[in-house]
């Protein structure tokens, strides 16, 4: 049996239309020329697995007709036709499959998405391993002629692509033991495996650059031989890539293009150089390549990484022996010495630093979450996500609003208590839910780790409860382990951040969030340096330079303190004053003795002084009698005078009084108070006349107001009388006009037919009308000329004159009323001279009693006086006896005085001395102490040299810039592996100018910052930079890559070869997971989960 097998076709939705056709058209001829028994199609015949176009729709129908008209047809899916977790929904190959098969084809179209054994006709059976339904993958019964041809789209284990780097597939070759041969289709560079019976056909049409050089046609089987053979297709559209031997350089600014023959009509190119070339050549290069081709292009020149950048970078830069290495090559290239001595603040430093434990290097897993009522999502029991189920890249879809990327944050939350965007731990609780739940199973290295939250929303807080188990293998169950784990929040947050690192680690390693607010490419110049420092390790010599600043600020304050201080000159200075200390105290210790001697003298003198007083002794208490008296008649003499001055104070206090008492009794009280009164009464006797008179008026008033009332009422009345007379005379008037006729013909008047009559009813019927209104005029009339009697139209004069003469009588009454106020309060100052004269009276009387007494007391001082004078005469006989006395103990007292002086002077004079020897210790130990602080400065000075030379080494620019200069080619090559492939127009890396990071995008061989960069440019490059950095980073790390949104700056074309930057992720990371809400990218995963909402609006994950 001969069967054609064709793969990997990449119809796209609305380019290459005509590359495609004419391909196509090839194809037919080919296939009819080989007549095959069948023809079958592994897979990926659409581009887009979840969008069809109708330019793809009828080239891909067009393609299946006509492939039918030649022979029956097997298609199965592949990757690209539909997600491996979509299974039950229809894909992009089965709607086009049902319609061709309803019309009249010469040949089937056969189609199934069911994995099983299908026969074809006796001995032929095909085998169909669908990869969407691995559980009907089975091994089935085989007779001896029976030929199993198996058909399976996928990876096998060891595939390799176009640089010959071979890798782990979805299942290996022994799957396929009972085949005789197996068909494969997605890996679009030819291979096989068991002597050709195993094989990729290959891509049928070349997809972008990197397929380039790889076959592309088709392959015939020979069942009977088990053999095949490959057919190629000749394509007139094409990729070229043009690299170092298809140039001569002739000088730095010529060259010349060698390659002469291009097979192609149309194609896309691309340079890529391994040798270097100056600018001159590249711009020649340039312009030869649009000289013949007239292309533009951007030129890849390889960088080759020295073998010792490579090893360079696996160093760990938190070990101090790699530190102290890297430190001393800095200090011989920069010729900087004591060199041992940086090292020993190299390791005090460190000692410093190592707070805590950091595991480096770790990678951990999410293999399972599930939540309810978080952000948008409700309570469903789908919100949640088994990480081991899905594969590869994964899609998280759905329309915008409906809370895709709140499973970045819910993940994020389960594990750092924070997300994107969350400010406060309320916002992740549902607003319409008052509590929540998280809970994420995780894989770090050989341990499985459970993490549970809880969260309840109370009347200004939340409450949150966490766990943190550990999966215990040998009971099979998740426990508490509290040596590792801890026992309370702190713990375990602590914990969890030791062994997965910090939410700010992970967000800027592999997360790049909605908004991509941590994106390297937002940063600035030097935060951009310190975010990629981190990655590195290079963050320990920032901490080593802040923790050296302590040590450097104690040691350059003490130099400070001591730097202006001479010590030599301080010892100098005070050698001296010790010098004159000690002068001092040999003439202070003179200086006592002398006094010493003094002492003795005057004690001889007190000696004889008291010998010639004990003679005269008995006559000393006639001398204290004397005193005694003198004493006191000085103090009767004192009194005395005190008497004198109080005595004419009196006296004039006494004249004083009795001039104010006369003044007063001139007036006659009595008289004027009656006079008053009179005045008074006669006042309020007016007052009370005004009042009744007020009162009688304002009853008047009263009349009167009632009065007009009424009267306004009767001219009222009168008024409309007035105007009901007036019309009734013009009632009566036009009455009698209308009765003449009865006048004149006053025989009308007999007939009572008149009366009904149409010519004279109407006079009958105004002559009636006429009599009532003269009886109501009459009566009118009467009754106005009552009205108009009863009237008073002088009321309002009376009212005016009535309101005036109230007014008169309240001026009269305040003006009495005023006059009455002035009397009362003259009468009160008179009443008030009677009680003065009563208290000057008795004041004079009192000031006379004191005067009378104070003469009496001078009286007896007198006498006194006398008695103390005449005392006095008395003992002045013992006068001279006194005076002797009095000498003598005078010259006591006086050498007593002496004597306590000299003492006193000799205690001065001990306390100097005192003073001298304790300022001679102390000027010693001053000594002392200015060596020590010499010492104490020397070494401060030295350590202070030593410190600031190591801060300068691992200062930012010193040898944290150094080694990352060596770090950048490694990373620049590592950012190469992800976009030398991807068609691009630009080249991104780093570069450091001026000390500064920079992120370059090169453009048409002109370089600018990256924050120039288009949106498509801008969001590759974040993707491909966090790959780098997170493939280098030394910290804690999770082996999924996220992208939550971006898509929306890509045409198709672009998402392409988008295609190609995952194929390399999923080299690094096991799972790569997509959140849009454009269903295109649905083509790029493997498999996916779409977020919906349910019937009372809550979000929730229809597929999983």
């Amino acid at each position: 049996m001969k069967i054609v097998h064709i793969s990997d076709v990449h119809i796209r939705l609305n380019t290459r239309i005509e590359e495609y056709k004419s391909v196509f058209n090839k194809l037919y001829k080919s296939i009819t020329k080989q007549n095959p028994d069948l023809i079958v199609l592994t897979g990926d015949l659409n581009h887009q697995k979840s969008s069809i176009s109708p330019n793809s729709l009828s080239l891909l129908a067009e393609f299946l007709k006509k492939l039918s008209d030649i022979q029956t047809i097997w298609v199965i899916a592949g990757n690209h036709d539909q997600a491996k977790n979509t299974y039950e929904s229809m894909d992009s190959i089965e709607p086009i499959v049902n319609l061709l098969n309803k019309q009249i084809l010469k040949h089937k179209i056969i189609y199934y998405k069911t994995s099983g054994k299908y026969e074809l006709n006796e001995n032929h059976s095909i085998i169909l391993y669908d990869f969407r339904d691995t559980e009907n993958w089975k091994k089935y019964p085989k007779k001896e002629n029976d030929i199993f041809i198996g058909l399976y789209h996928g990876q096998i284990n060891g595939w390799k692509d176009g640089s010959g780097n071979f890798y782990d597939g979805e299942v290996g070759i022994e799957l396929f033991e009972q085949c005789d041969i197996v068909l494969l289709g997605d890996i679009h560079l030819q291979q096989s495996w068991r002597n050709d019976e195993i094989k990729y056909a290959g891509s049928l049409i070349c997809q972008n650059f990197g397929e380039e050089n790889y076959p592309h046609g088709y392959l015939v089987w020979d069942t009977e031989t088990r053999s095949n053979k490959f057919i190629p297709i000749k394509n007139d559209w094409g990729y070229l890539t043009l690299t170092d031997k298809d140039f001569e350089i002739i000088d730095d600014n010529t060259c010349k293009l060698l390659i002469k023959n291009i097979s192609f009509t149309e194609f896309q190119l691309r340079c890529k150089l391994e040798n270097q070339y100056t600018s001159g050549q590249i711009l020649s290069i340039k312009k030869e390549i649009k000289s013949k081709l007239h292309k533009d292009i951007t030129i890849q020149q390889h960088i080759d990484t020295p073998q010792s950048i490579k090893e360079f970078s696996k160093l760990d830069l938190s070990n101090i022996n790699v530190q102290n290495a890297l430190i001393k090559e800095y200090c011989n290239l920069n010729k900087i010495s004591n060199i041992e001595e940086i090292l020993k603040i190299n390791e005090e430093l460190n000692k410093e630093i190592r707070i805590k434990d950091i595991l480096y290097n770790i990678k951990w897993q999410p293999l399972y979450l599930e939540w309810s009522n978080m952000f948008n999502f409700g309570d469903s029991p789908s919100n949640k996500i088994d990480f081991t189920k899905l594969e590869n890249i994964i899609a998280i879809v759905g329309k915008n609003g409906y809370g895709k990327s709140s499973i970045s944050a819910i993940l994020l939350f389960a594990l750092y208590n924070k997300a994107p965007g969350i400010d406060k731990i309320e916002e992740v609780i549902n607003n319409r839910k008052n509590n929540a739940h998280v809970q994420v199973i995780i894989k770090i290295e050989n341990d499985i780790y459970r993490i549970t939250k809880d969260l309840v929303r109370k009347k200004k807080t939340v409450s949150t409860s966490v766990s943190f188990e550990k999966y215990n293998k040998l009971t099979n169950k998740f426990e508490v382990d509290l040596e590792k784990i801890g026992d309370d929040k702190k713990d375990i947050k602590r914990n969890i951040e030791t062994i997965l690192g910090n939410y700010d680690d992970v967000i800027s390693q592999t997360f790049a969030v909605k908004g991509d607010e941590d994106s390297p490419l937002k940063k600035t110049e030097t935060v951009l340096r310190d975010y990629v420092n981190k990655f590195l390790g290079l963050n320990i010599f920032e901490l080593l330079y802040k923790a050296g600043a302590k040590q450097e600020s104690e040691a350059e304050a003490i130099v400070k303190q001591y730097k202006d201080i001479s010590f030599e000159d301080k010892i100098e200075v005070l050698e001296l004053q010790n010098l004159e200390n000690n002068n001092n105290i040999d003439i202070l210790i003179n200086t006592i003795s002398e006094k010493d001697k003094k002492i003795s003298e005057i004690d001889n003198n007190l000696n004889l002084e008291k010998v010639k007083l004990e003679s005269i002794i008995d006559k000393k208490n006639k001398i204290s009698e004397l005193n005694l008296v003198k004493n006191k008649i000085i103090e009767i003499k004192s009194d005395i005078s005190t008497i004198d001055l109080l005595l004419n104070k009196l006296k004039n206090n006494y004249n004083s009084e009795i001039d104010k008492l006369n003044k007063l009794k001139i007036i006659d009280v009595a008289q004027e108070i009656s006079k008053l009164e009179s005045e008074k009464n006669a006042i309020q006797n007016n007052i009370s006349s005004l009042y009744n008179e007020k009162k009688n008026t304002i009853i008047n008033r009263e009349n009167l107001d009632k009065q007009l009332i009424e009267n306004k009422k009767i001219k009222d009345k009168i008024d409309t009388l007035n105007i009901k007379i007036k019309e009734l005379f013009t009632n009566i008037t036009n009455y009698k006009r209308q009765t003449e006729i009865l006048d004149k013909q006053a025989w009308m008047n007999n007939f009572d037919n008149c009366k009904i009559c149409e010519l004279a009813k109407d006079a009958f019927l105004a002559k009636d009308k006429l009599i009532l209104s003269e009886n109501i005029k009459i009566k009118a009339s009467e009754l106005l000329n009552k009205y108009n009697s009863i009237y008073n139209d002088k009321i309002d004069i009376d009212l005016k004159n009535i309101n005036d003469n109230i007014s008169k009588i309240n001026t009269k009454l305040l003006t009495l009323e005023s006059t009455n106020s002035k009397l009362s309060d003259k009468m009160a100052n008179i009443k008030k001279i009677e009680s003065d004269i009563i208290l000057l009276e008795k004041n004079i009387i009192g000031i006379q009693d004191n005067i009378t007494l104070n003469i009496e007391k001078k009286n007896l001082l007198y006498a006194s006086l006398k008695e103390f004078t005449d005392k006095l005469i008395e003992l002045e006989k013992y006068d001279k006896d006194i005076k002797l006395i009095s000498e003598i103990e005078g010259n006591i007292k006086t050498f007593n005085q002496y004597k306590l002086d000299v003492k006193n002077e000799i205690v001065k004079l001990r306390k100097q001395l005192d003073e001298c020897n304790s300022k001679t210790g102390y000027i010693m130990s001053q000594i002392e102490n200015i060596k020590n602080e010499e010492n104490k400065y020397n070494i401060a000075l030295n350590k202070s040299i030593i410190i600031k030379t190591y801060r300068e080494i691992v200062s930012r620019n010193g040898l944290p810039i150094t080694v990352l200069d060596k770090f950048i080619p490694i990373i620049n090559e590592k950012i190469k592996y992800y976009i030398n492939e991807l068609m691009l127009d630009f080249n991104i890396y780093f570069k450091i100018e001026d000390n500064k990071l920079k992120i370059i995008i090169n453009k048409y061989n002109a370089e600018c910052g990256i924050k120039l960069a288009s949106g498509k440019e801008t969001i590759l490059s974040s993707w491909v930079i966090r790959a780098t950095l997170s493939e280098i980073s030394i910290l804690p790390s999770t082996n999924i890559f996220l992208i939550d949104e971006g898509f929306g700056t890509f045409d198709l074309d672009s998402l392409s070869n988008i295609n190609l930057f995952f194929n390399k992720l999923k080299q690094k990371f096991d799972k790569i997971i997509i959140i849009s809400h454009l269903p295109i990218v649905m083509d790029i995963a493997d498999s996916f989960l779409e977020v919906a909402p349910d019937e009372d609006g809550f979000s929730q994950i229809l597929k999983n």
